[in-house]
């Protein structure tokens, strides 16, 4: 459940990008691969439906997000 998600947590989700199911491929307890239909070469090939993330993380984080994204792999509109 999401709001068992402690950091980073991932699931499949149904119905998107052309497949029946978009899944993490998991071995020993680490995402090894994305099951993807779109760019599966992405290094997070990951529909937004399919992740959370803890607000703690979020909020003590110090990242910053940049205006420009590589063509292609902008987020969904």
């Amino acid at each position: 459940y999401i709001r068992n998600v402690k950091t980073l947590g991932i699931w499949a989700v149904g119905l998107v990008g052309g497949s029946y199911v978009e899944a993490p491929k998991v071995v020993n307890g680490t995402v090894a691969e994305f099951n993807v239909g779109y760019l599966p070469s992405r290094t997070f090939a990951v529909d937004m439906a399919g992740f959370a993330v803890n607000l703690r993380v979020v909020m003590n984080s110090t990242a910053v997000f940049g205006l420009h994204c590589k063509e292609r792999y902008a987020p969904e509109t």
